[in-house]
């Protein structure tokens, strides 16, 4: 059985954090707690009430480890019906790997909640971006205006460590000078559930959204809504979702995953999922904002900026931009010299990911082939990149397992 107990709120000398204790009858497990921090000025954000924020990652670490899972105290009613009659049927129809388990709780509670905000991912991605320019730029209705953004460290950085920590700490600088242009604030919420979604998945990110919802509920009491920024269609989720299944949870499963995660003083909301990738990418390309601080990197530089040329999100975002003659209004957020000189490089490179990369590489090339640029064939395309494809094979040759 895995126990979750003793929920509490610790204060440092910069971070408070929300704790809660956690151990398994039959396993070593990560780590002996799971927790979330936020700089003292903010802890008051924080509610030692409910085990809501704790219970979307240690429910599927249990349906994985194939044991019950029992909490010592209490959470909301309305997101413990949802979880147990709807998102485990979500969670085990994703995965080759779960179990039906049965929860208990102590009883439930209702949060006093003085929610007043309306959150968005504050992390400069395409998608982050576009739903904060249609939501606080676009947007009058206040019941839908964003006036707060956010940056979690829960795995979108790394694997927990201190690399990964600093890397977020380094891509915070650039959203407050973000957050300070548009006159937002922004809260920073460190946690290290990470080192449980990665653990399962062995480094890998099936479930590392999981960790994200977990962090906004940990915010409950003062978020009402929050904005989460989708990086699929709906189209693309019915075409896509077996194929994802124990690759993705928030492109398989995230339009109906989000609308149950919720409790009786917060709501999830599902946005973007009306653009395609290469839309979103037109859709803020006038945005002074976005030109200056899009930062879409899966590959970042040491300072957490842009690579440009190395991975298929900065590539796809550069020839979209560039058949759009949009390029060189981007030279603060791109080297956009280096995409220039590396022109054909990054076309080979992308359409060569056409089938395996139908979010970006796929739509990008689509996209900049309707309107005149001419790319390379797609057999050329992988012969030239057959000797990094068995560079990486080699790296990964351990088939991906679940603990």
């Amino acid at each position: 059985m895995i126990e979750l107990k003793n929920l509490r709120l610790e204060q440092g000398a910069e971070w408070t954090k929300l704790i809660a204790d956690i151990s398994s009858d039959n396993r070593q497990i990560p780590d002996n707690t799971m927790w979330f921090a936020i700089p003292n000025e903010y802890a008051d954000m924080f509610t030692a009430e409910t085990y809501d924020p704790f219970l979307l990652v240690s429910y599927y670490c249990a349906m994985v480890w194939n044991e019950d899972l029992k909490v010592h105290g209490k959470v909301s009613k309305l997101f413990y019906k949802n979880l147990t009659n709807y998102i485990s049927q979500i969670f085990d129809e994703f995965s080759d790997f779960t179990h039906k388990i049965t929860l208990t709780v102590e009883g439930f509670t209702k949060i006093s909640s003085v929610g007043s905000l309306v959150g968005v991912s504050g992390s400069c991605g395409v998608d982050s971006l576009c739903t904060i320019y249609d939501h606080y730029v676009d947007e009058n209705d206040p019941d839908y205006k964003v006036n707060a953004m956010f940056l979690f460290n829960s795995g979108t950085h790394g694997d927990f460590s201190d690399e990964s920590r600093n890397l977020w700490l380094d891509r915070l600088k650039l959203n407050k000078r973000v957050a300070h242009e548009l006159q937002l604030p922004i809260y920073a919420i460190d946690s290290n559930l990470h080192k449980f979604t990665h653990y399962v998945y062995h480094g890998d990110q099936p479930i590392g959204y999981l960790a994200i919802y977990c962090c906004i509920i940990a915010c409950q009491k003062y978020v009402r809504k929050y904005f989460v920024s989708s990086e699929v269609t709906m189209q693309e989720t019915l075409q896509l979702h077996n194929e994802w299944r124990d690759r993705d949870i928030a492109v398989a499963n995230g339009h109906l995953l989000l609308s149950l995660i919720r409790t009786e003083c917060l709501e999830l909301v599902l946005d973007g999922a009306q653009y395609k990738r290469h839309e979103k990418v037109l859709h803020i390309a006038d945005w002074e904002i976005a030109q200056k601080y899009l930062n879409t990197c899966l590959r970042p530089l040491p300072d957490g900026s842009n690579c440009t040329i190395n991975c298929w999100k900065c590539r796809g975002a550069m020839l979209v931009l560039d058949v759009a003659g949009k390029v060189e209004r981007f030279d603060g957020a791109f080297d956009t010299a280096l995409y220039r000189s590396k022109k054909q490089q990054v076309k080979i490179q992308t359409v060569s990911r056409y089938l395996t990369d139908p979010l970006v590489s796929k739509d990008a090339v689509d996209y900049v082939k309707s309107q005149g640029m001419k790319m390379p064939f797609f057999v050329y395309a992988k012969i030239k990149t057959l000797p990094r494809r068995i560079k990486f094979s080699i790296k990964k040759r351990q088939a991906k397992k679940v603990r």
